[in-house]
């Protein structure tokens, strides 16, 4: 079963009556990159992967840094009876970096972090989805084509690939990359 809507429940306090919609993780992942399900951790699990790595934290540093909306809440699954919060693994990465920004840069308050977060988010998801571009990029690849003839006759080089960089007014990053065949 794969996740492929940002519309599974987030995990919310039973406390909880405000109507404010919890952005999980799957808002933060490239266009195309939810994982299988089969790829997901329990909060649990990432914990113990986390301090496998060295990294301290427990549950309920996940949920302040939810409620403080640095991080994305979980997915909700039900499986044998049982409902768990499940992260993507490249939230390990997300998590460290979170540690090292509170660490080394202590006067950077909160809500400059999470926009790093997430942008780290969607690098590392970027991976998942390069061999389903090809549709989507089909438009750019003769200018990526032309890019590379153009720069091979400049520095006499030859070019085996193109990266295309896109990035939004929130400074979130798109990445494309072609394979050139060359003349």
């Amino acid at each position: 079963m794969s996740i492929v809507s940002p519309a599974y429940p987030a995990e919310a306090s039973m406390a909880a009556t405000t109507t404010k919609t919890k952005e999980t993780w799957v808002a933060w992942v490239a266009p195309g990159a939810i994982p299988q399900r089969s790829n997901l951790l329990t909060r649990q699990e990432l914990i113990d992967r986390l301090a496998e790595d060295g990294i301290e934290v427990g549950e309920s540093d996940f949920l302040y840094w939810q409620r403080e909306e640095i991080l994305p809440y979980p997915v909700k699954l039900r499986s044998n009876n049982v409902t768990r919060a499940y992260y993507p693994f490249w939230m390990i990465d997300v998590v460290k970096e979170l540690i090292r920004l509170r660490t080394e840069e202590r006067g950077l308050l909160l809500a400059a972090i999470r926009p790093r977060l997430r942008a780290l988010a969607h690098k590392k998801t970027y991976p998942w989805i390069t061999g389903t571009l090809r549709d989507q990029s089909d438009p750019f690849i003769p200018i990526a084509e032309n890019i590379a003839r153009l720069y091979e006759e400049i520095s006499g080089t030859k070019i085996t690939a193109v990266r295309l960089q896109l990035f939004d007014e929130q400074k979130e990053m798109t990445q494309f990359t072609f394979d050139t065949d060359g003349p």
